[in-house]
């Protein structure tokens, strides 16, 4: 038998053109070349760091685009996580702990006043996404900020609230060891 290797594929960042046609494609409307050099600048041609960059400068003037770029991406997604209503911030903290959650278990675990206000807010926002009857990030980094950004005492009320609605011993016991 012989075994088939992959070369391993390096991928680089993003050119001026991609970024362009991504900002715009996923925005809705392409940036001026001033601020997409500076995004391209920042992000190094990573797509997700522009995206949240291109989205951090909306509506900011020209005067403030430099200032409107966040440190790190962390901070330019955690912005982005607060700025939602703090019920859909508390679901967010459950799907990320419960990983690929169906909205009946969201409902199940409760703590949030209207799941589905909250839901909306997530996909709306373009947080969540909904993908055969699963909740999910639309990118996985949010999820980590979401659950890393909460304290302490809300990630081990969450993962008990898992553990007792748990399907499985397996799973139970994950969720009481988290």
């Amino acid at each position: 038998v012989v075994a088939a290797t992959a070369a391993p594929l390096r991928l680089g960042p993003l050119s001026l053109g991609a970024l362009h046609r991504i900002v715009a494609t996923r925005l809705g409307t392409p940036l001026s070349r001033p601020r997409l050099v500076h995004v391209h600048a920042a992000s190094q041609g990573n797509p997700l760091h522009a995206l949240e960059l291109a989205r951090a400068m909306a509506g900011v003037g020209p005067e403030e685009a430099a200032l409107a770029i966040p440190a790190s991406l962390h901070d330019v997604l955690r912005e982005r996580i607060e700025a939602l209503p703090s019920g859909t911030r508390r679901l967010l903290l459950h799907v990320a702990a419960a990983g690929d959650p169906s909205p009946e278990l969201l409902v199940r675990i409760g703590g949030v006043a209207d799941v589905d206000l909250a839901l909306d807010d997530g996909i709306h926002a373009d947080v969540l996404v909904l993908v055969n009857g699963r909740v999910r990030f639309s990118h996985p980094l949010l999820g980590s900020v979401a659950y890393r950004d909460a304290t302490e005492p809300e990630r081990r009320r969450a993962h008990l609230r898992l553990a007792e609605l748990a399907a499985s011993r397996e799973e139970q016991a994950r969720h009481l060891a988290l």
